[in-house]
């Protein structure tokens, strides 16, 4: 059974409960730092929380308890890149043992591990909503309580699957250059798209950019 993550959603079986994703939305994640969630179905590896706030998770996955000492890498120059990671650390890294609530309970998706493309995206987990559900830097977020429902109830080997959602700001950026396309083409025009040089009338090349759009391949 798959949990589903679509546009503002995420799903397991019939429970189905808001999201947060990155702040430009779901799609082709090409390097560190670019704030999209990833596409694809993933495996959870493993769960970290925190013991201090979260005294019992009913789950069959394997869980590690968050200490102060903890963290987890996102500088690329590191051999230990988009790895859990022990403080204090020579590169660029991210804080586990939070103040906020966020990382009380943390689901390491397996992104970028098999292997570990540097600069590919790291840290790419499912954690604690904040309150207006916020955009985050690339994971998925989701209220605790819901958080701990689903985690009661998955096998190990659950499948996540993280589908295609744009950011307003793409969306609309999209829509104004077809927009332009559409006005200035002439009848017949050698289009260029990712790498591939063909003759179209405007409307066949719109339709193009729609399919592309839509599977998150632009």
């Amino acid at each position: 059974m798959h949990i589903v993550i679509n546009k503002k959603y995420l799903t397991y079986k019939q429970y189905k409960v808001k999201c947060g994703l990155g702040k430009r939305g779901s799609g082709r994640k090409k390097k560190e730092g670019d704030l999209i969630t990833p596409i694809g179905q993933y495996k959870i590896k493993y769960i970290l929380y925190r013991k201090d706030r979260i005294k019992k998770i009913q789950s069959k996955l394997r869980k590690i308890v968050i200490k102060e000492n903890m963290g987890w890498c996102n500088d690329r120059k590191s051999k230990d890149y988009n790895k859990l990671i022990n403080l204090p650390f020579n590169y660029s890294y991210e804080e586990l043992f939070r103040k906020d609530n966020i990382y009380d309970i943390v689901l390491v998706l397996n992104y970028n591990m098999s292997p570990i493309k540097k600069n590919r995206g790291s840290a790419i987990f499912i954690h604690i909503a904040k309150k207006d559900y916020k955009k985050t830097q690339g994971c998925v977020a989701v209220k605790k309580i819901a958080l701990l429902k689903i985690l009661k109830e998955i096998p190990i080997y659950t499948n996540i699957k993280i589908e295609v959602q744009r950011s307003n700001f793409q969306s609309s950026q999209l829509l104004l250059h077809v927009s332009w396309l559409l006005y200035n083409l002439p009848p017949c025009h050698s289009c260029t798209l990712q790498g591939l040089e063909y003759y179209s009338t405007p409307v066949e090349f719109y339709t193009t950019l729609l399919i592309y759009y839509h599977y998150g391949l632009l």
